[in-house]
């Protein structure tokens, strides 16, 4: 990595600080550091610091549940099922773990757990752990040595995302590895910038890792194929429907098999199943314990799946007897297992989208008059100031500032430009995002809000004849196509940093007004009474969706203001 020799001193120095004390590990329990800083010279410094980057970046997704992100939702959701059949110790370890790491996402936390486990076992002395644990416990963007150490395995541009973008692009067939990871990597530069503090005259020095800028138009590649690559690889409408339907097969396995309720919360956790990866018990015998959680992958959740197939296939699903729970996991098993075509996307591409946009904007915009009209009269039948009446003033406000890119005069976000914020598709787009995409003014977990709105939607519209018992799946996935001024890649001119959105000018920015336009939205209808849909069919499905939408979204907004 490239810096000068001031400021490598200083970063050895602070290194060297961090392990003179005493270090604090995950559970609280005070021991020494193993690493003494002081006592090596430049190349063993190095050396010990690329090592631990090393098995930092080899560690960091060691948590991923199977179907890696696909599955996090539900493993979180029913983490008391997953773990139930283990002993009381263990489970007090993994919620101690969990807890203390709230904030991260479950892979993270997961992740911590198992490398405490190897960190345990024999023949892994010369990793330096403390060191490990300091980089992967540590958060991005701090401004410490570790975080800076963690960008480079987790951050705007870092050698993960260059893996699997160089990787998927290779097994896909599709251009999106073209990006020079040579000029990237030689690029790389250490710095100890003077930042401004809130509540603090004098700057605080932060530790930030950017690019020269010779690495500028290897920077702009690499983030246009990123998202290009979540466009038309990860977010494919059929990529989408396979990972939505999956959830939600296990999440109707549950209810079938009588372990959650209908509404969906645990009835009973002791189980024996398998799905537990990582909740590893008995210290002593951790290598056995990690050599059976490892069967844990993709293939033990498609058996599980496949033995409840053929648990509750029993009578037809025609049977008057069949609950709804039983119906929809065996259709969603289907189609997950067998790939059996009994599901249709109410569209495939952006201009179809486009054009189902188009055709119910003015619609929805006269739904949006309804709910202010509703807001209205719920302020009159109040009294004037009262608090239900300025709560829901407040929601309709926060929801009118997503839906409406007129409202109040919305401002870009800072650094970028005027970015496409009306027409059809945003709208669309934003009302989805509003109902049942996950934002931290309406709270929730995605997963769920999007199971509930779909069945809401499915309660609403009408039957569609031949396919009574069938069913709707809404799924919401927006792409941030770059991060925006400090918190995105920094470009280094000299000792003179600016941020890529600026550096750049305009031309990333393009990249807002191609994600504002992009089906964000992905809708699904399945059947349980069909192999394969007919033509005829989908263009019905199709239609009942345009006529059933804008009322339910005119319901579905006022039941959120409602709350």
């Amino acid at each position: 990595m490239n810096s000068d020799a001031e400021t490598k001193e200083s970063f050895r120095k602070a290194v060297a600080s961090r392990f003179e004390t005493v270090e604090q590990d995950n559970f609280d329990q005070s021991e020494p550091s193993s690493i003494d800083v002081t006592s090596l010279s430049d190349d063993e410094f190095r050396r010990l610091i690329g090592l631990g980057v090393g098995a930092a970046a080899l560690l960091h997704d060691l948590g991923h549940p199977p179907f890696s992100h696909t599955l996090e939702e539900f493993y979180k959701t029913y983490l008391a099922w997953i773990i139930g059949s283990v002993d009381k110790s263990t489970r007090e370890e993994v919620m101690s773990v969990m807890a203390f790491h709230a904030g991260r996402d479950f892979h993270e936390q997961v992740g911590i757990i198992l490398t405490k486990k190897i960190e345990s076992e024999s023949g892994w002395d010369s990793v330096p752990w403390d060191l490990v644990r300091a980089i992967l416990e540590s958060e991005t963007n701090e401004g410490t040595w570790e975080s800076c150490l963690h960008d480079l395995i987790s951050g705007e541009v870092d050698v993960d995302r260059m893996d699997y973008l160089l990787r998927d692009a290779r097994n896909s067939g599709t251009e999106f590895g073209s990006f020079d990871s040579e000029r990237l990597l030689q690029s790389l530069e250490l710095h100890l910038v003077p930042e401004p503090s809130v509540g603090n005259d004098l700057p605080v020095p932060r530790w930030i890792i950017g690019f020269g800028a010779r690495a500028c138009s290897a920077l702009e590649s690499f983030i246009v194929n990123r998202y290009q690559y979540y466009r038309w690889v990860a977010f494919h409408y059929h990529a989408v429907a396979s990972n939505r339907m999956l959830n939600l097969c296990l999440y109707y396995y549950l209810q079938a098999e009588r372990i959650t309720d209908e509404g969906g919360a645990l009835v009973k956790t002791v189980t024996d199943h398998k799905l537990n990866y990582f909740g590893m018990s008995a210290p002593s015998t951790n290598s056995r314990n990690r050599d059976l959680a490892s069967f844990g992958d993709d293939g033990t959740v498609m058996e599980l799946i496949k033995s409840g197939l053929l648990s509750h296939r029993g009578p037809s699903i025609d049977d008057a007897s069949a609950d709804i729970s039983r119906i929809r996991f065996i259709s969603l098993g289907d189609a997950v297992v067998h790939q059996t075509s009994n599901w249709v996307p109410i569209w495939k591409t952006d201009g179809a989208y486009r054009e189902i946009s188009q055709q119910l904007h003015d619609k929805l915009s006269n739904r949006m008059g309804n709910v202010k009209f509703k807001l209205n009269e719920w302020t009159k039948s109040h009294e004037n100031g009262s608090r239900i009446a300025l709560i829901r003033h407040k929601r309709f406000t926060q929801i009118m500032e997503t839906v409406n890119p007129g409202y109040n005069e919305l401002t870009p976000p800072v650094g970028s430009v005027p970015f496409i914020t009306g027409g059809p598709v945003p709208f669309m787009n934003k009302i989805a995002w509003t109902l049942f995409g996950t934002g931290s003014e309406f709270g929730g977990i995605r997963f769920l809000r999007e199971l509930n709105a779909a069945d809401r939607f499915t309660f609403m519209a009408k039957p569609i004849l031949g396919h009574e018992d069938g069913f709707w799946v809404f799924a919401f996935n927006s792409i941030e196509p770059w991060k925006i001024g400090n918190q995105g890649a920094q470009v280094f001119r000299g000792n003179v940093r600016r941020p890529l959105s600026e550096e750049s000018g305009h031309s990333l920015h393009r990249l807002e007004n191609m994600e504002a336009e992009r089906s964000q939205f992905q809708c699904y209808f399945v059947s349980p009474h069909s192999d394969k849909m007919r033509v005829e069919d989908q263009n019905k499905i199709r239609q009942r969706f345009i006529e059933a939408y804008p009322s339910y979204v005119e319901n579905a907004l006022i039941d959120l203001l409602a709350r």
